[in-house]
């Protein structure tokens, strides 16, 4: 009778962990990166009714059930959309790392803002750790390419300035395509009485930056040869950049095409911009044995119809209008003149043991032993790889199915009823053995 007694208790005391497991998963069903916990239970180590290890009719005695360990279910939730530049989430495998300025944690919700020094911390205000592209110097920005990461131990908060600007870019290349349109023109001349070929002329312009980061004009006039040759053309070329009303540099050039519109030879000189040269592309040279070269710029031919397009490099300064993340997790400053610069990169971090990690939090994981340190994924050359994407105003829910938390739950409402039934039973048969001593 003691032992029902003990196990009954054991058993109430074991179901209303099993209870409280249930009822945080439930309470969290709506907390964003929260992972679901599972009681586990173990019994109790049997006790023999006979010291006869011979005996077929002995039996033993079962002492009841305790819980183990309470486990968590790491997989993800699903995703859902938000309006919140700032909101991330990681789809796949991996952590974000967020740190109080001493430790530093990991978590899979991703509910980031900007704090009052312009710093991405989480809505408890723990730093979301990254690595900065360093191209920051005051108010003012360096493009670079990308964000290479650095090690995990490198990584650090991530600031992101509320006034950037980046400075202008002055025009150094100008690329032209098209057709300059051989056809002959001819003209009546009255002093000879017969009609003679006129000069076809043809015209490119665009805006350009100038070396303080002003607009200038580049303006490109091709005028062909005359007579024109029976086979081929040329063009003689006038490139000029005006600033207003005046000519600020001049040059002078010529084309040549063969009968077939290739280009076959450029005469076009580097005009100066200030104090660099300005690159006029026209196209490549042609060359028989190599398939599309004299073709891919400039051509010369009767009778097609190649439209004329004129694309260059630089930029006027610009002001940051917004922050954008891309799926690598790099964050981009967007500027006004339709530039954007990456300036840092969220870190993804992963664990030879995610198992292992422990919670801190209902969201919030700390490092053990047996997870291991955390690590970024590298490829046999030691370069850094990552398989997950960050989505970018998107959170991952919680990964709670509430139907299979309500039964869970209901489960162990029922077997902590049966134990704390088996207390009464058992208190009761002992009330009978002690009246019926009496």
């Amino acid at each position: 009778m003691n032992n029902s007694f003990y196990i009954g208790v054991i058993g109430s005391k074991t179901q209303l962990q099993g209870i409280a497991v249930a009822s945080n998963n439930i309470a969290n069903i709506n907390s964003y990166g929260f992972k679901a916990d599972r009681p586990e239970f173990k019994t109790i180590f049997e006790t023999e009714l006979s010291n006869n290890y011979f005996d077929m009719t002995s039996n033993d005695l079962n002492a009841g059930a305790v819980m183990q360990t309470t486990s968590t279910d790491l997989r993800s939730g699903s995703y859902v959309n938000t309006d919140k530049d700032f909101d991330l989430a990681i789809a796949g495998d991996g952590w974000f790392g967020i740190s109080n300025g001493e430790k530093v944690y990991f978590t899979r919700a991703g509910t980031f803002m900007k704090d009052m020094d312009s710093y991405l911390v989480d809505s408890e205000g723990n730093y979301v750790m990254g690595t900065s592209g360093d191209n920051i110097n005051g108010k003012l920005v360096t493009p670079i390419e990308a964000i290479e990461m650095k090690n995990v131990s490198e990584q650090t908060k991530i600031k992101l300035p509320p006034d950037l600007v980046l400075p202008p870019k002055p025009t150094l290349n100008v690329i032209l395509k098209g057709n300059l349109d051989p056809t002959i023109h001819k003209k009546f001349d009255p002093d000879t009485g017969e009609e003679i070929e006129i000069p076809n002329e043809e015209h490119f312009s665009t805006v350009i930056i100038g070396p303080e980061g002003e607009k200038q004009h580049l303006k490109m006039t091709f005028i062909k040869e005359v007579p024109q040759k029976p086979t081929g053309v040329v063009w003689n070329v006038k490139v000029e950049i005006i600033d207003g009303n005046e000519v600020k540099a001049s040059e002078e050039g010529k084309l040549v095409f063969n009968e077939t519109g290739a280009l076959i030879k450029s005469e076009i000189s580097d005009i100066s911009n200030g104090f660099q040269r300005l690159h006029i592309d026209v196209g490549s040279i042609f060359d028989g044995s190599a398939l599309g070269k004299g073709y891919d710029g400039l051509v010369s031919f009767a009778g097609i119809n190649k439209e004329k397009s004129i694309t260059r490099d630089g930029y006027v300064k610009g002001y940051l209008q917004n922050y954008e993340i891309n799926e690598k997790g790099e964050i981009i400053a967007v500027f006004d003149n339709a530039q954007s610069v990456p300036i840092a990169r969220v870190a993804i971090y992963h664990f030879r043991n995610d198992e292992g990690l422990e919670k801190v939090t209902p969201t919030v994981f700390q490092a053990t032993i047996n997870s291991g340190e955390p690590i970024f994924l590298k490829n046999e050359n030691g370069e850094f790889v990552e398989e997950s994407k960050i989505l970018s105003r998107t959170l991952e829910t919680s990964n709670v199915s509430l139907s299979e938390a309500l039964t869970h739950l209901i489960v162990m409402q029922k077997a902590f009823d049966a134990s704390a039934k088996s207390i009464t039973t058992s208190d009761q048969m002992i009330q009978k053995a002690i009246n019926m001593k009496k």
